[in-house]
């Protein structure tokens, strides 16, 4: 509650913080949510409330000493372990200033690769993307169709937001290579079939199949 002349008996000043990810998914912000390597996340400030807010962003990253300013915007983008602190600062004459600490931390996801995809025109589960890929970069993928015939690679799979069928290309059965470039993480990959588990070093070449419906 504040205690100036400027603003109304019982003003009080708070944060609202709202959270999207690279994956478009918005969510009420939890301190024990852990994000997946390679993900980045934005963070931001409703203008409600608040007019038009002088906000400073200032994060300290683990493992380095000093601090650094992301922005003195709406929102701030982090793609790395630490801490977030947050202050604003209403619009005169009634200045409200707030603060708020929030704990990024990231961790190892499992893989998730589908078993079938409906490239049709409801815009739902049309790609074939595998989930959390991003988390190692220079992963490759070649996808062949039931006649073995290659119809996409790509260099850098996880950097994508999948493989979408050409009109032209039928129903049925395709199958995929995917080298996973990563060092000495523990990995999960999960399928229609469950979880395996990965935990010898280096990287991991996966093969598979899934169906084209439209």
């Amino acid at each position: 509650t504040l205690n100036d002349p400027y603003c109304p008996p019982g003003a009080e000043s708070s944060l609202v913080v709202t959270v999207a990810t690279d994956e478009d998914l918005a969510f009420v912000w939890e301190d024990d949510r852990e994000f997946c390597q390679g993900e980045e996340v934005v963070i931001g400030l409703p203008s409600e409330g608040f007019g038009s807010p002088e906000i400073n962003w200032v994060f300290y990253e683990e493992g380095v000493d000093e601090p650094v300013v992301l922005a003195t915007g709406q929102d701030a983008t982090v793609t790395s372990a630490g801490m977030l602190v947050v202050e604003a600062f209403s619009e005169p004459p009634c200045v409200v200033r707030s603060e708020g600490i929030i704990h990024i931390t990231y961790a190892d996801c499992d893989l998730v690769i589908p078993n079938v995809i409906t490239p049709g025109d409801d815009n739902l589960n049309k790609r074939f993307k595998v989930t959390n890929l991003n988390q190692f970069p220079n992963s490759t993928i070649q996808i062949f169709n039931r006649w073995g015939q290659e119809v996409f690679r790509h260099d850098d799979f996880g950097s994508t937001s999948g493989w979408l069928p050409d009109q032209d290309l039928s129903e049925g059965a395709y199958y995929f290579v995917l080298h996973v470039a990563r060092t000495d993480q523990v990995i999960g990959v999960e399928t229609e079939n469950g979880v395996t588990t990965y935990d010898q070093p280096g990287a991991i070449d996966l093969h598979g199949s899934f169906m084209v419906f439209r």
